[in-house]
């Protein structure tokens, strides 16, 4: 199997169905759609339920862990040869797989870096949060180098794309407690890594909404 999905829920009854939805229309068939409700007190696990595709794998954890736990299971779960993390609430655009397919078969990195929709009361505005040139192939060192001398750095796990066994022989996991996890993520995954991709694809839309995590004032964690 080529890519794996993993989509951690928790509260989401109202986004859910939105972000599946968009999953399931691209132009390739080999790829797996893992939810993960982390013990949601709203009707999110009956969401996911209600798909009917062969796609789609409920899982219904036991205990609340958090987001970064999550990610870590749904990584075990995961079948593909490459993982792909999408939030709850986000989407992702129309038949952007074909095109992230097409670039990994050829090229094999490590990691694939891709751009985003920017999405607000309604608006979208794309985002090109590398400075690094697209549809190209870095050496991992370099690419860190070149991105943190302009003052940039591509952070959210969303926006990119892992290949599996990468992530399992160097161990790389989400830290558990903390928010804003990415931001220790991204850097351990570029120290790690070897090749790194970058495709001119904006192929996520990132939801802003003002009771999500990140837009919470108390960041304490």
């Amino acid at each position: 199997m080529f890519l794996s999905i993993i989509v951690p829920a928790y509260n989401v009854e109202n986004y859910l169905k939105k972000c599946i939805d968009s999953l399931l229309i691209q132009n390739i068939d080999d790829y797996e759609i893992i939810i993960l409700n982390d013990c949601s007190t709203d009707a999110t696990l009956e969401v996911a339920k209600s798909f009917n595709d062969k796609k789609i794998r409920v899982i219904d954890k036991k205990t609340n862990t958090g987001l970064s736990d999550t990610r870590n299971i749904g990584i075990e779960y995961a079948s593909g040869e490459y993982i792909m993390f999408v939030d709850s609430d986000d989407s992702i655009s129309e038949n952007c797989l074909r095109e992230i397919a097409d670039f990994i078969s050829i090229e094999k990195t490590d990691i694939v870096y891709l751009k985003y929709n920017l999405v607000k009361n309604g608006y979208s505005k794309k985002i090109e949060h590398f400075s690094s040139d697209s549809n190209k192939v870095y050496e991992a060192s370099e690419f860190l180098k070149r991105e943190l001398a302009n003052r940039i750095l591509p952070i959210a796990a969303c926006f990119a794309v892992y290949k599996k066994s990468f992530l399992v022989e160097n161990g790389l996991k989400f830290q558990v407690g903390y928010l804003h996890e990415d931001e220790l993520w991204t850097p351990m995954c570029l120290l790690k890594a070897k090749r790194v991709g970058t495709l001119d694809c904006y192929y996520y839309n990132y939801i802003i909404r003002e009771n999500s995590i990140t837009q919470k004032k108390n960041k304490t964690k």
